[in-house]
């Protein structure tokens, strides 16, 4: 429920409470012109934890990779000499 639909056109109206109706007043009324934009909290709650798990998931696997940057540039390294030092011939 949005704080327009209480307050401006369309809003609470003063015979409710004149009728001695209170519970009737607390439901607002919409005007038909105007749209519901209404937030659906679970799919935005859904939406900003898959994008946060996502997020941590490319970290975690960022993290890693870094760590394992010395290991994997020294078997390139090694690699490199081993087909470099064996002249591809026969002895």
């Amino acid at each position: 429920m949005d704080l327009l639909g209480l307050v401006g056109n369309g809003g609470l109206r003063l015979d409710h409470f004149i009728g001695g109706r209170a519970e009737a007043a607390c439901r607002p009324v919409r005007s038909p012109e105007r749209p519901s934009n209404d937030v659906d909290w679970n799919a935005a709650t859904l939406f900003l934890l898959a994008a946060f798990g996502i997020l941590s998931l490319a970290i975690t696997q960022l993290i890693v990779l870094v760590k394992q940057l010395p290991e994997l540039v020294e078997a390139l390294r090694k690699l490199r000499d081993s087909f470099r030092g064996s002249g591809g011939g026969t002895p």
